[in-house]
């Protein structure tokens, strides 16, 4: 339980939720800030009400689900995601449309709605009977919970795993509208999609909306290819793994010619590419102040930048947006499974949903694979042999993801290099352990440019 309140006002759940909420990892706005209860959804009611609020704090809006039970003459607060009705409640909010009427013009109706927030349930597949729940406790920026189904579906699925997006943002959040267009293609890279909630409210400003849940496959058994890699490195640094990492590279290939396929790309305009240029040029200056020993190479990454621009560039399309070894599952007798589309969750959304180039996905593994390498030599493996690892690991992903040309070659070079400098900074200020792993891959980039 969170708290106990008198009455359900907003000011007393602010109240009662502000130790709970600041210390939440999703929780990115300032600790000290006010948190202002807006409007809600009801999603079940009876001895377990469950409510999805929306709770500003500074410039942030806030998806919080709460569960509410009589406590003698008091309400106690639950966290729903936490909670056996609560998580009920939820998963019910992705079909409420479903079995409820139909509006006039043919929509499904909304889940039941407090004044100021209208949900919109979207299901695209039914689910099996839900035997069990349980929320993660392993994820940050959002909150999922897995349902385990008491008889397997025929496909194979086991469950699903419902997502809160917890940080809101007006548009259609990525990871909701890329796996659904790619399960709806028929593609096996990505797990499926059972439905999601849209909410829409009003603001100052106007109408905004997004989507604030999310069902999808849950895979049981499946391992996240970090966590495959560093266990394979743990037993041998032989380069064993050809096979695995080649396939890994025909399905970021598949799924960026699907995404192609089913969204518009664009070309990359002068005016784009200095856009995207001259963001490069910014996470550069501030890693060359993270870490003051790149300075004295200044010059040797404004020229892999400024090369970038005297090349032809592929048109640019929708991405994944934050591809790394930890955003792909190894699912028994499924093989690699790609997850995660919502980009780097500290952006903001508008940009996350702009047209990129693809070869940034591809230098987000690059590097993973570099990390790999690197935390192994960190946990006292031979630098010598984790580094020849890392380079026959980046060739089989390469080879698997097939051809690149000459202009492209060095678009991911600067993408890589990039990539490489903004995990500088985040690594010194977050991980100074760790900072080494990112600095080297900058020298050795550099390196391989002057030879």
């Amino acid at each position: 339980m969170i708290g106990v309140i008198e009455a359900l006002t907003p000011q007393a759940l602010a109240g009662a939720t502000r130790a709970w909420m600041t210390g939440a990892r999703w929780f990115t706005g300032n600790p000290d800030a006010p948190l202002e209860f807006g409007p809600s959804a009801l999603l079940a009611k009876g001895q377990a009400r469950t409510e999805i609020f929306l709770v500003r704090c500074g410039e942030l809006t806030f998806s919080v689900p709460l569960t509410f039970r009589a406590q003698g003459g008091a309400i106690g607060v639950f966290d729903a995601t936490d909670d056996a009705d609560g998580q009920a409640a939820l998963l019910g909010a992705v079909y409420a449309g479903q079995f409820a009427a139909q509006a006039d013009d043919g929509a499904p109706a909304a889940a039941s709605n407090t004044p100021g927030l209208r949900l919109e349930a979207r299901p695209i597949r039914p689910a099996a009977r839900v035997a069990s729940a349980a929320k993660l406790t392993s994820e940050q920026s959002n909150t999922s919970i897995v349902y385990r189904f008491a008889e397997p579906e025929e496909a194979g699925s086991a469950g699903i795993i419902l997502k809160v997006f917890r940080v809101l943002s007006d548009g259609a959040n990525p990871d909701v509208e890329l796996l659904s267009a790619l399960d709806a293609s028929g593609s096996r890279a990505v797990p499926r999609q059972y439905g999601s909630v849209r909410g829409t409210w009003g603001t100052p400003s106007g109408p905004a909306g997004t989507d604030m849940l999310v069902a999808q496959e849950f895979l049981v058994g499946a391992t996240d290819a970090w966590q495959v890699i560093q266990g394979q490195l743990a037993r041998t640094t032989s380069f064993t793994q050809k096979a695995e990492i080649e396939a890994l590279g025909v399905l970021t290939r598949d799924i960026h010619r699907q995404l192609a396929a089913a969204f518009p790309t664009v070309e990359a305009t002068a005016a784009m590419r200095a856009q995207i240029v001259g963001q490069w040029r910014e996470r550069a200056a501030a890693a060359l102040t993270h870490a003051p020993a790149l300075l004295p190479y200044h010059d040797q990454i404004e020229a892999v930048f400024s090369g970038a621009l005297k090349v032809g560039w592929p048109a640019l399309q929708r991405i994944h947006g934050d591809y790394h070894l930890g955003q792909v599952l190894r699912a028994p007798g499924r093989g690699w499974v790609a997850l995660d589309f919502e980009g780097e969750p500290l952006r903001p959304l508008a940009e996350r949903v702009q047209p990129d180039l693809a070869l940034r996905d591809v230098a987000g593994i690059l590097r993973s694979f570099d990390y790999a390498g690197g935390s192994a030599e960190l946990a006292g493996g031979d630098r010598h042999e984790l580094g020849r690892w890392t380079r026959r690991a980046q060739e089989a992903f390469m080879s698997g993801y097939g051809h690149i040309d000459g202009s492209e070659r060095h678009l991911l070079d600067a993408l890589i290099l990039d990539k490489a400098l903004y995990e500088v900074s985040y690594e010194a200020a977050s991980r100074p352990a760790w900072l080494e792993i990112p600095v080297r891959g900058v020298l050795r980039l550099i390196a391989g440019q002057n030879g």
